[in-house]
């Protein structure tokens, strides 16, 4: 089982990038306004994890356009993690 997933410096500078942090001092706000107004149980603003969702989007994007083997690596990679979460859960 591999543990982790490593990303090229290309692709972590597209999810840097895509992530869409605007943040620190501009009063512009990124994303729906819906998600400015509510914090998540876990601490993390709604407007955090749109960030992050954002940048997964740009990098599945840029990795299916550019390498599409490592595209569906990525997704198989994912999957099994996915599983063996839902695995773990379900022995407890």
């Amino acid at each position: 089982m591999t543990t982790s997933f490593s990303l090229t410096p290309k692709e972590l500078t597209i999810l840097k990038r895509g992530r869409n942090a605007g943040g620190g001092s501009s009063t512009r706000k990124r994303g729906p306004k819906r998600l400015h107004s509510k914090k998540s149980d876990g601490g993390c603003s709604d407007a955090s994890i749109y960030q992050d969702s954002t940048a997964f989007e740009a990098l599945i994007g840029y990795t299916y356009i550019t390498d599409k083997k490592r595209c569906m690596d990525m997704f198989c990679w994912i999957k099994t993690q996915l599983e063996e979460e839902e695995n773990d859960g379900n022995n407890q």
